[in-house]
């Protein structure tokens, strides 16, 4: 509806009368059904959803000038009337005849699909098997009765002509080209009617009532009923109103109705054809189709809440596309909101609108233009400063490429070039610095100052214009703020100096402004749920406030709550939930070829393995345990990782809720609310089947079932159970004598899977002689579960768990923003790299250094850079310098944008003395060569052979050359895609050995260059790219039996421990501290700190401009360091991925707590770090330079204690504990067999390389950069 209302309100303010007509088709078998199972007559539930729709178009701000209900009387009677014109053409054979129909038909999809547009399938959810339609993937049955045809096939080539002679009928053109296909290659003649026994909610054929109208034929017709056919303008006539449309806005999935039944029946009936489809695709939940089954639906009403109607409008559109379906995300529309919205169009109207002094209005300044003060601007303006002309070529040129964008409906583009001049109209503000020239004397200076601002506010009122179809409340709100009359709000005044009779004097705000109030206040934590951050609002604007800090912490103590449940304990074996530690044995059991096609199940990747365990732990029709060995001894809880480790695991077992189907149609009523429960079970080594290991884990599920139904049909929202069934492979003899003792009897034959069906009643079960022994031998036990870190409940940086807790240090290891491919050699950071790095500094000074900041580090300076509080540090490699330099440019900020007064200091003569740069802050920042020792503590594995050796082992393994060969067909795909736009790229390149430089190259292609190919690269591939980088990456970085590949996280948390062992023992003294490295460092730590266990998530690749930060705290208030800081302080470390993640709480080295005594982190950290570089240079075997001066002492020292705060190879003290490092790029770069190109200063290398560069060939043995 968005879209089809911003066409509408284009062509208004283009100057074109529009209408806009949506509504509800409320007929069909999909009705039906649904409101049987709501227990509602029909129309009574259409009633309910033609309200809720109503609803949201209201909410939604659709100016809609039809709202039309198919169920509407008036559209009845014109269905009918176009219905008796087709049977009219029967005698040319041409319209409507009778004959028997049998198909595939998808009562959710509402259409018969061809044999050869339907396959089998297994649903991912239950197992269960059926057959389903190629195209949409929705169920489908077969069905065989008598019926009313149209005679499709007959019109085919009047189509095909038609298409022929209007080939841009459909926008965009590949839809086009899938409906012409599918016009040539599979029409059929359409069934178009249904009996009415069958379906009996939906338009009688007015002369034959036990037939009901197909829907879509009911359907479509409402186009005509809005537009007065029937009743005020006939077949023939000459005046057919608003007939035909001017265009159909639809979704894919329903462009066969429209582009090929619409205009054949409209041929049929002898009207005009609608003028154009526009066909738009379909938006995807972290790229999977939302679904209530899923649980991933975006609910509209809460969404408009939390972000603002013209916010998500603009995200729709902005985001949206023709071509492919699209990702929604809060993390998505976050960012957006903050770049385009708040960072462009809100605070460009304040810097021109809503000044703090007033110097200056646009009513002044129009009036200057409007005198013709501006005609000759190279009089007035500084011929040395060109940036005073930068807007001109845009200002020229934008009108007519918005005009050009949205007459062809591609609104996204329009949208992007409109923010492209906001953005250049910001930097124009910034380079010319009015607040500047405001202060300047000399005779032109006032008329200098006029200029600025007349051509900002210029660029500001015709973007107003432009977004007013997209944005219609705030560009209401914008255009109103500059006095632009309503009347002068039409594309024709969209053009540079087209209105000069606007403008308002300033208005005048406080120092500190209220950012609730202005246009786009800021927003929730974008992890929380859109529901709950809805219940916290106080109204419409102020989205945070200490309602949401209560309702995180209401969450945090019902996750609390949650930690124990329970287990089923029998004599024979344990039954536990499945929690997200049992997923990697669960998937190495399932890619067993044999278990596969005893389970009729298709391998999953470890990730969707894990998806598909959070979807099965939180469904309410799915109750699933992982059997396990039995207990050896009495207990009363079991606690998580104990006596379900991965040796003891079993094998699973499971129960489903399906609506109960009874084989009696006469039975059908009053069976609203019954269940039937399906058991599947699966014990995974044959050395442990055949040991009535099954039996008893089916018998202890029952067991547990009949003890908690009741609560088990409640959570499900059924009434009854009424029986069992399991479905088994009809050779799968040990299986069916299980379920044969316990009185399952086998009902039908094998079906389409080769399975038999096996039923038995409830209450048939309850009656067995073996249910008192199975009764005798259950005993339910608590389950502890690890403490886990829900991501669905984060509140960014500005909230946490803790009210009265006093953050006293703090040392962050980021990683780089975007940057340029590896592929030609040395990178450098994009200018996208470093916005991301700097908005990574703004969001940890919000965090650390804000005032009102309940995590703000004790006594550090708020805006002015105090050299004893921080410490920075990188190596001196021009991308890792950038990134710290990028970060703490928004840590500490230019003065003057904190306050202009701090920038400029008036002398004692009366001259201002103004700070270059608007007071940019000089950010000491220590940068560490090649050469000294103090570049191991970040880059530890780099130069490091043993390192090298132990990470060439992996891809020496057998699972790496199987992967290898797995996926070689898989890589060999995008040689032709990238090969063109890569020079010296090679067939032989393509393998999963350069996995993660694949998908560099890809990804950095995708980002930034507009004709590559792989462009074209599915969402799908690239996911699919991302996870194997994410695997090889991993495997080279991390091996809990190979130490060595690790040495990069030792040598880090050396030096953590140094920097955070530096602020205690400077009592606070030093407070923040900032490290650039690399991704394979945060891998390494990722597993030398156990968190691969606590979340999925850690198997992967960190994106760019990702971080860490360890925290020092006192959980109570206090105004002062503590002075028993053994007994006072706590560590935490948190994580955030990206700039579009939150900054989030993990537990450290397997403990389960989310923060620990500074003693025990000590002691823990100790265990596992590097603090001495002759340690280093001993486990590393290395020859660097440095090294010579450890190796006498090391080897005099054989034999004695290991003393790792030893000063003979510590950090120097000139760098006091700095990290060097050498980075890696985020998630963008394809590699190949010459590459992994690293420049560097050199060192002393590895005998057979002597290079100052290093070509790691092809084996990823070379740095990663």
């Amino acid at each position: 509806m968005v879209l089809a209302d911003v066409i509408k309100r284009w062509k208004q303010i283009s100057g074109h009368e529009a209408y806009l007509a949506t509504g509800t088709d409320e007929h069909g078998m999909k009705i039906q059904q649904a409101a049987l199972k709501e227990g509602l007559p029909p129309k009574e539930f259409c009633d309910n959803n033609a309200n809720k729709f109503k609803d949201l178009a209201e909410h939604a701000n659709i100016s809609h000038d039809f709202f039309i209900r198919t169920t509407d009387q008036e559209h009845k009677d014109v269905v009918q009337q176009f219905w008796l014109l087709l049977k009219a053409r029967a005698p040319e054979g041409l319209g409507l005849y009778k004959g028997k129909h049998e198909g595939w038909y998808c009562v959710s999809d509402e259409c018969f699909y061809p044999e050869d547009l339907v396959q089998p399938s297994v649903s991912p959810q239950t197992g269960r098997k059926m057959m389903v339609s190629k195209e949409s993937g929705n169920e489908v049955e077969w069905v065989s009765e008598d019926t009313w045809f149209f005679p499709l096939s007959k019109y085919k080539e009047k189509l095909l002509q038609f298409y022929d002679e209007n080939p841009t009928w459909i926008q965009p053109a590949d839809r086009m080209n899938e409906v012409r296909n599918w016009v040539q290659d599979h029409l059929e003649d359409l069934s178009v009617t249904r009996p009415a026994t069958r379906l009996n909610w939906g338009i009688k054929d007015p002369e034959d009532p036990n037939n009901t109208i197909y829907v879509w034929v009911d359907a479509l017709v409402n186009y005509l009923t809005t537009s007065g056919f029937g009743t005020k303008w006939q077949v023939g006539d000459k005046d057919t109103g608003i007939w035909p449309a001017d265009m159909h806005v639809v979704g894919k999935d329903i462009i066969r109705f429209h582009a090929i039944y619409w205009p054949a029946l409209l041929m049929a009936a002898g009207l005009p054809l609608p003028k154009k489809i526009l066909c738009h695709n379909h938006w995807t939940m972290s790229n999977r189709k939302m679904s209530k089954s899923v649980g991933n639906v975006v609910n509209p009403f809460f969404a408009v809440q939390r972000w603002g109607l013209d916010a998500l409008r603009y995200f729709l559109m902005r985001n949206g596309s023709y071509k492919s379906d699209s990702d929604y995300a809060n993390e998505y529309i976050a960012a957006i909101y903050e770049k385009d919205l708040q960072a462009n169009v809100g605070n460009l109207f304040n810097r021109i609108a809503r000044v703090r002094k007033l110097a200056w209005s646009t009513t002044e300044a129009v009036k200057f233009a409007k005198a013709g003060r501006f005609e000759n601007p190279t009089e007035i303006l500084p011929t040395s400063s060109p940036m005073f002309l930068s807007l001109e070529k845009s200002l020229q040129s934008l009108p007519e490429e918005i005009r050009t964008h949205m007459d062809h409906n591609q609104v996204n583009h329009a949208l992007h070039r409109i923010f492209s001049l906001l953005q250049d109209t910001n930097r124009f503000i910034s380079e010319t610095a009015p607040w500047k020239i405001v202060k300047e004397q000399d005779a032109n200076a006032r008329t200098r100052l006029n200029w600025v601002i007349y051509r900002s506010a210029e660029a500001l009122r015709i973007a107003g214009i432009f977004l007013q179809p997209v944005m219609p409340e705030k560009a209401t709100q914008l255009l109103d703020g500059l006095g632009v009359q309503p009347e002068r709000r039409t594309v024709e005044y969209a053009r540079a100096d087209a209105d000069l009779d606007y403008g308002t004097e300033a208005a005048i705000v406080s120092e500190k402004p209220d950012p609730f109030s202005s246009m786009f206040p800021p927003v929730a934590g974008i992890k929380l749920p859109d529901a709950e951050v809805v219940a916290g609002m106080e109204g419409p604007k102020n989205r945070l406030g200490r309602v949401v800090v209560a309702l995180a912490q209401e969450a945090q103590k019902a996750r609390e709550a949650e930690k124990t449940q329970d287990a089923i304990s029998t004599s024979k074996a344990l039954l536990v939930p499945y929690e997200v530690h049992h997923v990697k044995q669960y998937h190495a059991w399932m890619q067993d070829p044999d278990i596969q096609e005893a389970t009729a199940s298709e391998p999953m990747t470890l990730d969707e393995e894990y998806e598909n365990q959070q979807s099965w732990r939180t469904s309410s029709d799915k109750l699933t345990f992982i059997v396990c060995a039995p207990l050896t001894e009495h207990v009363s809880l079991v606690k998580a990782s104990t006596a379900d480790a991965d040796p003891l695991m079993r094998g699973d077992i499971n129960f489903f809720l399906y609506p109960f189907e009874s084989d009696d149609e006469d039975t059908e009523t009053g069976t609203e609310g019954w269940v039937t429960g399906e058991v599947d079970v699966m014990i995974a080594s044959p050395s442990h089947r055949g040991q009535g290991l099954g039996q008893a884990a089916v018998c202890a599920l029952l067991a547990y079932i009949q003890k908690h139904l009741d609560e088990i049909l409640a959570e499900y929202g059924a009434q009854e159970l009424k029986g069992l069934m399991v479905k088994i492979k009809e050779g799968n003899k040990g299986s069916r004598a299980l379920f044969e003792k316990l009185g399952f009897v086998q009902k039908g034959e094998v079906n389409y899977f080769g399975e038999i069906l096996m039923t038995i009643e409830w209450d048939e079960i309850l009656r067995r002689d073996w249910w008192k022994r199975a009764e005798g031998g259950f005993k339910e036990v608590k389950y502890e579960i690890l403490k886990m870190y829900s991501k669905t409940l984060s509140l960014s940086f500005l909230f946490g768990s803790a009210a009265s807790e006093v953050i006293h240090g703090a040392v962050v290891f980021s990683r780089h923003g975007d940057r340029t491919t590896k592929w030609y050699g040395a990178q450098s950071l994009t200018s996208l790299g470093a916005e991301q790095n700097f908005q990574v500094g703004r969001d940890y000074r919000d965090r650390y250094l804000a005032s009102d900041s309940q995590y703000r580090i004790l006594g550090i300076s708020e805006d002015e850079y105090k050299p004893s509080q921080i410490f920075a540090s990188a190596p001196d490699q021009g991308i890792l310098m950038n990134t710290a330099t990028a970060f703490l440019q928004g840590f500490y900020p230019p003065l003057a944008d904190l306050d202009p007064e701090i920038a400029s200091q008036t002398l004692n003569n009366g001259s201002e003395s103004q700070a270059p740069l608007d007071g940019y802050q000089y950010v000491r920042l220590h940068t560490i060569n090649d050469n000294s020792p103090d570049t191991i503590w970040i880059k530890g594995d780099d130069a490091c052979p043993k390192y090298v050796t132990a990470s060439k082992s992996f891809m020496k393994s057998d699972v790496f050359s199987q992967r290898e060969e797995d996926t070689k067909e898989f890589y060999e795909q995008f040689y032709d895609v990238l090969s063109d736009g890569v020079y010296n790229l090679r067939p032989e390149n393509m393998t999963y050995k350069n996995a993660y430089n694949i998908f560099d190259l890809v990804n950095v292609a995708r980002i930034h260059n507009s004709t590559s190919p792989a462009r074209n690269i599915s969402n799908a591939d690239l996911v699919q790219l991302r996870t194997l980088a994410d695997s090889a990456e991993l495997g080279q970085n991390w091996n809990e039996s190979d130490p060595a590949r690790a040495i990069g996280a030792e040598t880090l948390s050396g030096a953590i421990l140094n920097q955070l062992n530096e602020t205690v023992t400077s009592q606070g003294k030093l407070k923040f501290s900032l490290f650039a490295g690399s991704y394979d460092t945060f891998l390494a730590f990722f597993g030398l700190a156990d968190l691969l266990d606590v979340s999925p998530n850690f198997y992967g690749l960190p994106d760019y401009a990702s971080t860490m930060s360890f925290e020092l705290f006192t959980d109570d208030d206090t105004d002062s360091f503590p002075s028993d800081p053994e007994a006072d302080l706590r560590v935490r470390w948190l994580f955030r991925n990206s700039t579009a993640g939150d900054l989030e709480t993990y537990p450290l080295f397997g403990t389960g707590e989310d923060s620990l005594p500074w003693s025990r982190f000590v002691t823990e950290i100790e265990k596992r770090a590097i603090t001495d570089v002759g340690d280093w240079c001993t486990k590393c075997g290395a020859a660097e330079d440095f090294c010579a001066a450890y190796k006498d002492d090391d080897e005099s020292a054989e034999g004695e204690s290991e003393n790792k705060t030893s000063k003979k190879g510590g950090m120097s003290n000139s760098v006091a504990g700095v990290i060097g490092a050498m980075v890696t790029l985020g998630v963008v770069a394809i590699v190949g067999a010459a590459a992994f190109v690293i420049m560097r200063r050199k060192r002393t290398a590895p005998a057979g390389d002597k290079s100052s560069i290093r070509s790691g060939s092809n084996d990823g043995s070379a740095a990663k950069v």
